[in-house]
């Protein structure tokens, strides 16, 4: 397939089954680093939920976003806008 020229018939006949993957065997960790694993991936998420509720969104909130927010939501346009359309 790698010798394969554009518009070229591909010969699957030389395709073979990829071999089986070899298992890994694991090593035995002591139940206390489990436990102390366990316990700091329960303190990050405990930290990571604390920052979103503290932290308030970041973005662009100069003037410009806003008012482009507002005419999105639907808000009247100014009374100088619409005479200049017609």
């Amino acid at each position: 397939m790698i010798d394969a020229k554009p518009g070229e018939i591909l010969d699957f006949g030389k395709a073979r089954m990829p071999e089986p993957p070899k298992k890994i065997q694991m090593k035995k960790l002591p139940k206390k680093k489990v436990e102390e694993a366990k316990k700091a991936i329960n303190e990050l998420t405990e930290r990571y939920k604390k920052a979103i509720t503290l932290r308030p969104a970041q973005g662009p909130m100069g003037p410009l976003y806003l008012k482009a927010v507002r005419r999105l939501e639907g808000e009247a346009l100014p009374e100088d806008a619409k005479t200049a359309k017609s």
